[in-house]
């Protein structure tokens, strides 16, 4: 019968039909030897069980090799992100670029020059508008509008508005100098509160100071 070597755990010391990972195989007990003439199996077997210990290798340690190499990619991401934040930070900076809108014009009422009392002459009324059941007062305006880029306003820059809008439209003309017309729905007088307003290129509208304006007659 040939003899086949007993192959021993180097961990517990128990005989076991497998190598532990780089375990050199047991060989025969001394005064045992093989059968007959089956010297050349086994030496073929002393060989394939030495060929067999030295290829085997410990998988844990490829596993840490393989798992350091991942942490370094996840490093390299990291950086990028970095890299795009400054990108963004760029992007905010060209708000900076925003701006251009230039200086607000002014609005000046040139005529009537001041505030009127209750009982001027140059305000009574010119007549009675029998449609419109109102009395009414012509008059004659002018101011000026100014800016610093677009210069001296005209036309439809400028407009003359009124604070009685319960009986006529606010806006009353257009242009530095129209003659507009002022209503009344009380014979003894009605207080109109004008104001001329400048409206420049970039659409900044200034106002101007308010002028009184008393129109009336006797009663």
């Amino acid at each position: 019968m040939p003899f086949e070597p007993e192959r021993t755990s180097m961990k517990t010391g128990r005989s076991s039909s497998k190598l532990e990972c780089g375990a050199r195989p047991d060989y025969p007990k001394r005064g045992i030897r093989p059968v007959g003439g089956n010297m050349a199996r086994y030496g073929q077997l002393l060989v394939t069980l030495i060929a067999v210990a030295a290829l085997a290798g410990c998988s844990d340690e490829g596993s840490d090799g393989n798992g350091s190499g991942g942490t370094a990619g996840s490093g390299g991401a990291g950086g990028a992100a970095g890299m795009g934040g400054m990108a963004g930070m760029g992007g905010a900076a060209g708000l900076g670029g925003m701006g251009g809108m230039g200086s607000p014009p002014e609005a000046t009422i040139v005529d009537p020059a001041t505030d009127s009392g209750n009982s001027d002459v140059d305000l009574v009324y010119d007549g009675f508008d029998m449609d419109l059941n109102l009395w009414y007062k012509d008059l004659t305006l002018e101011g000026t509008g100014t800016d610093v880029e677009d210069g001296m306003l005209t036309g439809a820059s400028l407009v003359w508005k009124t604070n009685q809008t319960a009986i006529q439209d606010e806006v009353l003309g257009m242009g530095a100098n129209p003659t507009v017309r002022l209503y009344s729905d009380e014979c003894t007088g009605t207080e109109h509160l004008i104001v001329l307003e400048a409206t420049d290129s970039d659409g900044q509208t200034t106002a101007s100071a308010a002028r009184r304006v008393f129109i009336w007659t006797l009663c």
